[in-house]
């Protein structure tokens, strides 16, 4: 024999899935993302990695896509790797810093030259960015991976 739910138990059932989804919403988006508001935040950011840049910086102006392709959705798989997501800033434009890496070592025991980070800034907030070794057959790994 099946039971028939009540009116009442089914409103608190359908208020409680509800919440459960603002809840988990908030908590996902509850991460305090760093602050790259300046160069200054951004270097310490950068140092709190682990790593050194020459002086100076590029920036450059970008979008974020508002859908991703095949390529800019494993970018972003690189992302949440290392606990950022662009796809919270789809369409959104950003700025994107570049610094030369002095200090990325290389197996032969010294540093590598041609190491660039990039920071994806987004309202002040770095939301992203990369290591990545610039020659041809170089590397990229996200942020995070010393």
């Amino acid at each position: 024999m099946k039971r028939k739910l009540k009116p009442p138990l089914i409103m608190l059932t359908l208020l409680i899935a509800a919440l459960s989804v603002v809840i988990a919403a908030l908590a996902m988006s509850g991460k305090t993302l760093p602050d790259g508001s300046n160069e200054q935040q951004r270097r310490m950011f950068i140092e709190g990695l682990g790593y050194h840049c020459a002086e100076g910086e590029t920036a450059r102006n970008i979008v974020i896509p508002a859908e991703f392709s095949g390529v800019y959705q494993k970018y972003n798989d690189l992302q949440i790797q290392y606990g950022f997501d662009l796809s919270r800033f789809r369409g959104e434009e950003a700025v994107c810093y570049t610094y030369t890496v002095t200090d990325y070592p290389d197996p032969a025991g010294g540093f590598y030259r041609d190491i660039r980070m990039n920071l994806i800034v987004v309202d002040g907030k770095i939301v992203g960015g990369d290591i990545c070794d610039t020659k041809l057959d170089g590397f990229m790994e996200g942020l995070g991976a010393r």
